[in-house]
């Protein structure tokens, strides 16, 4: 996973919100620390998501003959009719 993904910057987003607000709106907290608390959430998103994933894994892939239906051409042709 990038750790410029939308999903990374979303969870890094939401989790220091308080801080950007304390920075730019009440002026309790230094923009620099909002900043900096900012890329700290980042890369712990971005650590935790690609962990999940190397778990999760991609779905397994099947045969194109198990997706159709189809039966083996072999046992079509010795089937009684």
């Amino acid at each position: 996973m990038n750790v410029f993904a939308a999903p990374v910057m979303l969870a890094a987003a939401a989790v220091s919100a308080p801080a950007f607000w304390g920075a730019f709106v009440d002026g309790t907290t230094e923009p620099m620390t909002a900043f900096t608390r900012f890329a700290v959430c980042a890369l712990l998103a971005w650590a935790g998501m690609s962990v999940v994933l190397m778990l999760v894994g991609p779905a397994p892939r099947q045969e194109p003959s198990a997706l159709d239906g189809a039966q083996d051409p072999s046992s079509a042709e010795s089937a009684p009719v």
